[in-house]
């Protein structure tokens, strides 16, 4: 006489940590590409700041895949990289041109501009029609080092013009895809081997 024991497998459990494992595999893919995207434009351009990091607002993001909705996503809200993916011509938003700062603007450490330093917080400047267009001057004064400053002294040691910014009503920007290309070599690459990688983890661990 022989007793056997079969136990059913549950197909709704499987189910569930094949949907799981999916969603992981698609939420690792995603962030592979998010990293991907982050190295291209730290490589490409001088970065200045943390812009592109997922904890900033305009930084490359990612939404993870769940059980129940099976889609993960790399975005970003940096709208200006888009010429850059396709290239061609930018023009301003709000002004009337793009303002290109010279070699007389100082930066700070991390090569960013510090407000007073940006056209609006420049006190005595003018703009000058020149053979390459309209550039934007400011005039300092010497001190008694000899050293040039924004404030006038009570005693004329002397003054000259700098210029500070050219003032560009469109710039060419060249393509270099830093988010399509990148996210879409790496998605081709890790999507399938995490997918099945995951799936297999979550069905080798199910209870």
């Amino acid at each position: 006489m022989r007793i056997e024991i079969i136990k059913k497998p549950d197909f709704a459990k499987i189910a569930k940590n094949v949907r799981f494992g999916t969603a992981v595999g698609l939420t690792k893919a995603a962030k592979a590409a998010q990293a991907a995207s982050i190295a291209s434009i730290n490589a490409t351009f001088t970065v200045r700041g943390n812009w592109a990091q997922p904890s900033n607002k305009f930084g490359i993001r990612i939404t993870a895949a769940r059980r129940d909705k099976l889609e993960a996503a790399v975005k970003t809200a940096a709208d200006w990289l888009a010429t850059h993916e396709t290239g061609g011509e930018r023009k301003p938003r709000s002004s009337s041109a793009f303002a290109v700062p010279t070699e007389n603007i100082r930066r700070n450490k991390r090569q960013i501009i510090p407000q007073a330093q940006r056209p609006k917080g420049l006190k005595n400047t003018f703009v000058i029609q020149t053979r390459k267009g309209p550039v934007l001057y400011q005039r300092v004064f010497a001190n008694k080092a000899g050293k040039y400053t924004t404030r006038r002294l009570k005693k004329g040691l002397g003054s000259k013009i700098v210029p500070v910014y050219g003032l560009e009503r469109s710039v060419k920007i060249k393509k270099n895809s830093t988010f399509y290309e990148p996210v879409k070599k790496t998605v081709d690459a890790e999507l399938g081997k995490n997918i099945r990688r995951e799936i297999l983890n979550a069905l080798a661990t199910m209870r």
